[in-house]
């Protein structure tokens, strides 16, 4: 399949998604609330400052009891986003990376990936806007417009082929946000137009350097 007819179709189908998630709405649902959001910081485009480097192995999760503790490259991962999934390009993976920085520039967000032996890869994400737009260069799409329970959040749109076991309907998101900690919080949850109906969430320290 032509990459073009690819690219317009994630697009095509991102944006849907994201109506979608504006009619599921900010409905609360279950949320740690000890992990208390950070003080307000928002780029110039009105995106969560999610500046910093993280362990890219969660450290808590709620539900407490649920076994899915998913590594940071999974997430941003062919397979964990659903522009990845419908990409025919090659994507970097670092399957051993043990650190994730984020760079965010203008309306692009920068994620190194390193490993313990060296290695290193980059991936590069743009914002989307409602009216849609191109990949140009970038792995995937994610748009700021939505707060969860937690503050301002940068949402993907998660594939319909998830790394873990979790039900998926009309609407998978992946939700980014920063806790007062400094700690990357991650929420996954599904949906239909209605409301959302499953939410699980993690939380990836900030990494302590030597």
């Amino acid at each position: 399949m032509p990459f073009a007819y690819v690219t317009w179709l994630a697009i095509a189908m991102a944006s849907m998604t994201s109506l979608l998630a504006g009619c599921v709405g900010p409905a609360t649902l279950d949320h740690p609330q000890a992990w208390e959001e950070g003080p307000a910081s928002l780029l110039p485009n009105g995106c969560p400052d999610l500046s910093g480097t993280y362990d890219t192995r969660p450290s808590d999760a709620q539900p407490t009891d649920v076994g899915t503790r998913p590594l940071l490259n999974q997430i941003l991962g062919p397979r964990g986003l659903r522009e990845g999934e419908l990409r025919d390009l090659p994507w970097p993976e670092l399957p051993g990376a043990t650190t994730a920085t984020f760079e965010p520039s203008g309306d692009m967000l920068y994620v190194r990936f390193r490993d313990g032996a060296g290695g290193e890869t980059t991936l590069s994400f743009k914002r989307r806007h409602w009216w849609g737009g191109e990949l140009n260069g970038a792995y995937a799409t994610y748009h700021c417009l939505v707060e969860l329970e937690l503050g301002s959040t940068l949402a993907f749109d998660a594939s319909r082929s998830p790394i873990f076991a979790l039900p998926t309907s009309i609407v998978a998101t992946w939700f980014l946000s920063k806790g007062r900690d400094g700690a990357l919080i991650v929420n996954y949850r599904t949906g239909d137009v209605w409301r959302w109906s499953e939410s699980i969430w993690w939380r990836y320290p900030a990494f302590a350097s030597d």
